[in-house]
């Protein structure tokens, strides 16, 4: 089954799992800097020697690395063990959950099984009915709103508002609600009528260095980070904002903070990498830009170090806005390569890559570009072209890049 946004199906699997939650949840939703953030607020968390679980969506690698045990991928025998069970029962009551409502279910369990006290989970899509917004307030310590850009139109509406409005279906009744204040003026206000609606604390937060966190005893300024991008200071603010509150019912010290944001790695964001072929090594910057919005950030890091121009590698998921891409981010000194990445996607059953004859007559570029059938071939036209060759378009062909270098022998350096 594909994309189906509705609670019944997996609120349903999960009473038939007698499904309890034993942990208290951090719900974070947005359409850029969800997995930053929920990463930053892990890596504190284990810093501070509190057992927490993580789910991103989607995966990095392989389907079970969406499940994290204090920053660790949970061992694919566990995943696969406890997946099954899962998929068991769905089948048993003919619930027919879709692919993600049964990760989700998977992970949850795998939560409760190794005794997480806090587990932080991204939303897949939307907010207000995905698959993880089962939880009760009761569960829940706090929610968060990252930035939000159009993406996913045609299931979340074709304004900012509409899609803030979804996203904000994560809200709790009486649970702390931190924002990122950077957000359009529509959206944190549609955002801060439902937190009014439902009771809930609205907290945005800034990327000032002065941002304040009083019951950390600490300042944004006074924390640094080794994730690359100008709008990562945003992205800890949030997370700050989120161990914030934490805070007032589990005591997390300044020191594993630092350290825990010290230890952060998201992978596939502005990662620059010595990617390992065949024969050679050739580095690149890989970066899961797939909407207009990322696209911008990832042409302002790019800045000036472009003067000669960029050869870019390029797949998207069919359906993205390819323009609203590129827009913003080829120059005419580029080089453009479309392909595509490999299917089916592990787990994403649904997920289908444009042809890159489709990306190349759907940009229409006034710059040197060209389709290659695949990534390999795509990485030695770029390579040929003796520019700095720049990965982007989509995680899932982030992500492949990634199994090639380990493949061919590539160090794991992430």
């Amino acid at each position: 089954m594909g994309i189906d946004l509705q609670l019944n199906r997996v609120k349903t699997l999960l009473s038939k799992l007698d499904f309890s939650p034993t942990f208290k949840a951090v719900h974070i939703a947005g359409t850029n800097g969800k997995g930053s953030v929920s990463s930053y607020v892990s890596h504190a968390l284990t810093a501070q020697g509190i057992r927490n679980g993580r789910l991103n969506s989607p995966h990095l690698l392989y389907k079970w690395d969406s499940v994290q045990i204090n920053d660790k991928a949970v061992p694919e025998r566990d995943f696969a063990a406890a997946e099954g069970r899962v998929r068991e029962v769905d089948r048993r009551d003919n619930i027919n959950c879709t692919e993600f409502e049964l990760l989700t279910c998977t992970a949850l369990k795998m939560f409760n099984e190794k005794r997480v006290r806090v587990a932080v989970l991204e939303t897949g899509l939307g907010g207000r009915l995905d698959a993880t917004n089962v939880l009760a307030a009761a569960d829940t310590l706090c929610t968060a709103i990252t930035k939000i850009g159009l993406d996913h139109e045609h299931l979340l509406g074709s304004t900012l508002e509409k899609i803030a409005y979804e996203k904000a279906g994560i809200l709790k009744e009486g649970v702390p609600c931190v924002v990122d204040g950077s957000n359009e003026s529509s959206v944190l206000r549609t955002i801060e009528q439902v937190a009014r609606k439902k009771g809930s604390e609205y907290l945005p937060v800034s990327d000032s260095p002065a941002q304040k966190f009083e019951r950390l005893g600490a300042c944004l300024g006074d924390f640094r980070t080794n994730l690359q991008g100008e709008y990562q200071q945003m992205n800890l603010s949030v997370a700050l904002g989120i161990l914030e509150v934490i805070s007032r019912s589990i005591p997390i010290r300044k020191d594993a903070i630092e350290l825990g944001i010290r230890n952060t790695s998201w992978p596939g964001r502005l990662q620059k990498l010595d990617l390992k072929l065949r024969s050679d090594k050739v580095p690149v910057l890989l970066d899961g830009a797939h909407n207009s919005q990322a696209a911008e950030q990832l042409s302002k890091y790019l800045g000036s170090s472009r003067s000669t121009g960029v050869t870019f590698v390029i797949a998207m998921t069919s359906g993205k806005d390819v323009s609203g891409l590129l827009q913003s981010l080829i120059k005419p000194q580029d080089t453009v390569i479309f392909t595509r990445f490999s299917e089916p996607v592990d787990g994403m059953p649904w997920i289908e890559s444009y042809s890159p004859e489709e990306l190349f007559n759907k940009a229409r570029l006034n710059v040197d570009s060209t389709i290659q059938p695949n990534l390999e071939a795509a990485l030695s036209a770029a390579q040929n072209t003796q520019k700095p060759i720049v990965i982007c378009g989509s995680l899932y062909l982030v992500a492949e890049v990634l199994r090639l270098h380990l493949r061919n022998g590539g160090v794991q350096t992430w």
